[in-house]
């Protein structure tokens, strides 16, 4: 009898065990595009187009700056490289920066994100090549 009460709990573990396990990766695995989308983005945050414009509009500074398109000394990079994509789109560095950290904390956004911006440059760059 005893050894009988022993199996049944043995049984019940074994299932409650599974049972546990399938629920905890049942919760475990939501899908993370529904995660974004019930995301409330901050109203210090920048919205994702201007955040999307302006990462394109930096990388394409930097690139210019770092590859002196202009083909000028060093002396003269500070004034013939004058632009600047946060005055341009009238948004303080501060304002980016926090953008970024809060983007960062949602991986699965902030790659998004990126990707978008990356496709905005190809776009940029495929009008150059046409014209």
């Amino acid at each position: 009898m005893v050894l009988e009460k022993k199996k049944m709990i043995r049984r019940f573990l074994k299932k409650s065990t599974w049972a546990i396990a399938l629920l905890w990766l049942g919760f475990g695995c939501k899908d993370k595009s529904q995660e974004n989308a019930a995301l409330i983005i901050p109203s210090y945050v920048l919205a994702e187009d201007v955040f999307i414009k302006l990462t394109a509009d930096l990388a394409l500074a930097e690139s210019a700056a770092s590859l002196n398109v202009k083909n000028v000394s060093s002396q003269q990079n500070d004034s013939v490289y004058a632009f600047n994509p946060f005055k341009e789109h009238g948004i303080a560095k501060k304002q980016y920066d926090t953008s970024v950290y809060f983007y960062s904390q949602h991986p699965q956004l902030y790659k998004q994100l990126l990707e978008k911006a990356l496709n905005r440059l190809s776009v940029l760059q495929s009008k150059k090549q046409i014209q």
